[in-house]
């Protein structure tokens, strides 16, 4: 619905002589790991990473307690359960980066890509599981606040382009 929305903001009236700021943004791949058909195909499950869960026998996190969306199974889940979680993020995120492709071509059509700057950010990691944690961002583990940001588009110089910044990971 909201590609939608945003397809049909590009189809409509505007004033030429302003620029143009388009804001997109999708709720997925936040929580609900049902995926449209087609996507979960993508990936092999066998490929899929297991969680990082450490060996201890109780966590007793000290942040967010009210707020966390702790999953306990988790715990006792079997790989595969574990592994298909991870599967049906990222075939999520491979059905949001889809969406966001059919705005980039609306936006190339129209001919609205001369000067423009495009950002790709999230708001947060997802833990997948890792810690025990499941749709968790109140926390600073690396799979919680490590998260993308593209800049891309005419805009960028040519020296900043094909350029990636890493910082540290310690």
């Amino acid at each position: 619905w909201v590609t939608q929305q945003c397809l049909n903001f590009l189809d409509g009236p505007r004033d030429e002589t302003k620029p143009l700021f388009l804001y997109f943004s999708c709720l997925k791949p936040h929580a609900g790991l049902n995926v449209p058909v087609g996507f979960e195909d993508l990936y092999d499950l066998d490929d899929m990473p297991d969680m990082n869960n450490p060996d201890w026998s109780e966590d007793r996190p000290r942040h967010a307690l009210k707020s966390d969306k702790r999953m306990e199974f988790f715990r006792d889940a079997p790989p595969e359960v574990r592994r298909r979680t991870v599967l049906r993020y990222w075939a999520n995120c491979s059905w949001i980066d889809s969406l966001f492709g059919q705005v980039i071509d609306k936006l190339q059509e129209q001919d609205l890509l001369e000067n423009a700057l495009i950002i790709y950010l999230s708001d947060h990691g997802e833990m997948l599981g890792d810690h025990y944690y499941r749709f968790t961002k109140y926390c600073l583990y690396e799979a919680s606040v490590r998260v993308p940001m593209i800049l891309s588009g005419s805009y960028i110089s040519p020296e900043s382009r094909n350029t990636i910044d890493s910082p540290p990971t310690e």
